[in-house]
């Protein structure tokens, strides 16, 4: 399965996830976590794609992709029977996986080229994989045009993009990519991403972040950065974007964390020493208290009558 679909729907409330899914009649009251919710809409869009694509090639196109699965039939297949036979083993297995399988680079390529894209790269693995992220999108797409402008337009305010255009064209190409929606007439530049995953660092722009990583790889990566990891998947990448362009003072978090913590860790340390040392002073007194206590008394009750006894000798020698 792609993750272009994926890392969009990620940027979504799962309430918003939730009324898409009832929209479409797709069951997801068993699913207790967001993740669920994307994985069952992803396969959809995905679904969509295989579909789209595969309904734009031709009977003698669908011979040969279907020849190579040796795929057996009682009789001539109808274009419609070879058709329906393609898109469910390509539902099956995912598109990046089964075209690396059964296709060759040529084969592979015409698919790319069914949905107006330049191969972007040489080798099997690579063609596979960039063929994948484009029927992911073009699923995306068709997915995303059956919800009307005005729920199209919370979804881009869930994704923190700006959108000052009521075209619903504009706005699933926005949406799809991570872009702006814009109503100025001008012709939206074409949006350009590495096909591989690259390792984030200064020099990636925000399209491969947005493309290749989820929302949870990016907050990881800026927690492991010191960032601050608050705010959706857009703002989690412009953090990042301008950490590289040098703005520390709002973007870092770890020197908030450590003022925070160093009062805290201090404060918990004196409450606990001194704890400790009246706990110490008064097991101190406990000890002294019942030694000094029996001695007293013992010097007090035999001396007292011996005071006495020398007393009353006295007494009688001054007498005599």
């Amino acid at each position: 399965m792609s993750k272009a679909a994926a890392h969009v729907l990620e940027g979504f409330t799962e309430e918003n996830l939730r009324k898409m899914a009832q929209q479409e009649r797709i069951d997801v009251s068993e699913c207790k976590r967001k993740g669920q919710v994307v994985d069952i809409l992803t396969s959809q869009t995905e679904a969509l794609g295989i579909r789209q694509v595969t309904s734009y090639l031709n009977t003698e196109q669908l011979e040969d992709l279907t020849e190579c699965l040796k795929l057996e039939f009682d009789q001539k297949p109808l274009k419609s029977q070879m058709h329906k036979r393609l898109y469910e083993r390509m539902e099956e297995q995912g598109v990046a996986a089964f075209m690396e399988k059964n296709y060759d680079e040529k084969q592979i390529t015409l698919f790319i080229e069914l949905l107006n894209q330049e191969p972007a790269s040489e080798g099997k693995k690579a063609l596979a994989n960039q063929a994948g992220r484009l029927i992911s999108t073009a699923g995306l797409e068709v997915f995303l045009s059956r919800f009307d402008a005005p729920f199209l337009k919370e979804l881009m305010r869930n994704l923190g993009l700006k959108c000052d255009t009521d075209s619903k064209t504009k706005i699933i190409r926005a949406l799809s990519t991570g872009t702006s929606a814009r109503s100025d007439g001008k012709t939206q530049e074409e949006v350009v991403f590495s096909k591989e995953k690259l390792t984030i660092k200064k020099g990636i722009s925000y399209q491969d972040i947005f493309q290749h990583y989820n929302t949870e790889e990016i907050r990881d990566w800026c927690r492991d950065n010191g960032l601050k990891v608050s705010g959706n998947k857009p703002e989690l990448i412009k953090r990042i974007l301008a950490y590289f362009d040098g703005d520390k003072e709002n973007t870092m978090a770890t020197q908030k964390t450590e003022k925070k913590e160093k009062p805290k860790s201090s404060a918990k340390g004196g409450k606990a020493e001194s704890k400790e040392e009246s706990q110490s002073e008064e097991s101190e007194e406990e000890v002294k208290k019942p030694v000094e206590k029996p001695v007293e008394k013992a010097k007090t009750s035999p001396k007292s009558p011996k005071k006495n006894q020398t007393a009353k000798t006295t007494g009688r020698a001054k007498a005599k």
